[in-house]
């Protein structure tokens, strides 16, 4: 299997972003996959974030694919945070571990919230710690 690239993208004062980069560090271990290069993405503006389709901070993509099924068909784009459901309810401020293990391995893990916008979150919520 080639390198994977994981891009992590965030805006600046987001809280979650250091879990995030350790979750993937954490999936690509449970992967077996030593020699995933992983990368900051920093997103500075609205337009920007219309751009790049960042769907808030932070966001996980695996050789440019979200790692939430769900977010594949969303469209809104903005410097937001972003949310991500916990299995048995509750939200979380990075994706699950094993979301991010699967994408690394190729394969789709249906998200443990059906509504395509549970991963929105409101603007401020990075004011606070999610979890």
């Amino acid at each position: 299997m080639s390198i994977r690239v994981v891009d992590v993208l965030f805006f600046d004062g987001c809280p979650n972003v250091d879990d995030a980069v350790e979750r993937v560090r954490s999936a690509a271990a449970a992967a077996n996959l030593p020699d995933v290069d992983v990368r900051l993405v920093r997103v500075e503006t609205e337009e920007e974030a219309a751009r790049t389709g960042f769907l808030g901070s932070p966001s996980v993509r695996v050789d440019g694919v979200d790692v939430e099924l769900a977010a594949r068909a969303r469209a809104d784009f903005a410097l937001q945070c972003r949310v991500y459901p916990k299995e048995g309810g509750g939200l979380d401020g990075a994706p699950p571990v094993e979301w991010i293990r699967a994408a690394l391995l190729g394969r789709d893990v249906a998200p443990t919230e059906p509504d395509a916008k549970a991963g929105a979150g409101a603007p401020d919520c990075c004011a606070r710690r999610v979890g």
